[in-house]
Parts: C-alpha cells; structure tokens; sequence
C-alpha cells in the first residue's frame, strides 16, 4: 500500500468533499443546491488535521502528522485518501511509496526530502542559476565598436589641441 507523510500543507484531491450552495428562489420559493467537488486543505501545523497523532504520558496530544494514501483497499483505517499523483512534499512512508515517488522524481527535478520542501528547492535552484549567470563574464561584440573608439579618441585629442590653442591666443591679448 502506498502512503506517505505531508512535509508542506496542501490542496488534495479527496472522494466525498464538495462545497453546497443552497439559494432560494424568489419567484417559486423553491431551494436551489449546488454542489462542486473541491479539494482538502490540509495543514500540517493544525492539529485538526492531524490524522496521526502523538501524546505525552498524561494523554495530552503533542505532535501530529498527516499520512495520506492511494486507494488499494487495503489501506490504514485512518489514512486520507487522495486522488490524482503524488507531490515532492510527500515523503514516502513505505516500499510502494518510494517506487511510485521515484517515477516522478525526473519530473519533479528532485528526490522527495524531508529536509528540504520543493519551494525551497526551487528557491536554490533559482539562485544557484542566478549567480551562475552573473559571475559569467557578459563580454557583448559590436562590429565597428574598435573603429568608432579610435575616431572619437581622435577628435578628444584634436579637441584638445584646439582648446589649447584657444587659451594661448586669449593670455597674449590680454591686457595688464
């Protein structure tokens, strides 16, 4: 039986959870119900959806985890049952767990990791790319740019040679 533990909150989907709306018409006085399917919220830092829990010797609960599983009829009286793949922020509890993880593992781009959740995961990624791509040197070519360079280095000198030109014929006309 596959069945793993939550490291991250998540949305599952679960069989039998659905949202109603109820609304009642004006003109017929007749009850409108909606239902749609939506997935569980289940938090790992909410003891309300613990469905494994720990406790002290005097019976007081203190500390909790989620075990979620696929359905194959064999499975834990208390164990939540999802639809759908697994996600990288659940740890494989058992063999089945592990095998059915590892097929996703290429697409996830990482091995499930109790010490590490995929957003953190992809946060180093994000960062390791970044400095990689800062600490290349981003040498950009232009054609021309060598030749442009040398036309304006010569038009600074020539610029200078005028202004110093200038300033000798201003200092001889000068008047004491």
């Amino acid at each position: 039986m596959a069945r793993w533990r939550l490291s991250t909150s998540h949305y599952l989907s679960v069989e039998n959870n659905e949202w109603e709306y109820n609304e009642t018409d004006r003109a017929t006085g007749k009850q409108i119900r909606t239902r749609l399917k939506v997935p569980l919220q289940l938090d790992v830092d909410d003891p309300n959806c613990w469905n494994v829990q720990y406790r002290n010797p005097r019976g007081e609960v203190v500390a909790g985890e989620i075990i979620v599983a696929r359905r194959t009829g064999e499975e834990h009286k208390d164990d939540i049952i999802f639809i759908g793949d697994p996600t990288p922020d659940m740890i494989p509890v058992d063999d089945e767990a592990k095998s059915v993880s590892a097929t996703f593992a290429k697409r996830w781009g990482m091995a499930p990791n109790a010490d590490m959740s995929f957003g953190q995961h992809v946060m180093e990624s994000f960062q390791a790319e970044q400095a990689r791509i800062q600490s290349e040197a981003n040498v950009v070519k232009i054609e021309g740019m060598a030749e442009i360079m040398k036309t304006m280095t010569d038009m600074l000198a020539m610029n200078q040679k005028l202004m110093a030109t200038l300033l000798q014929g201003k200092t001889a006309e000068r008047r004491v």
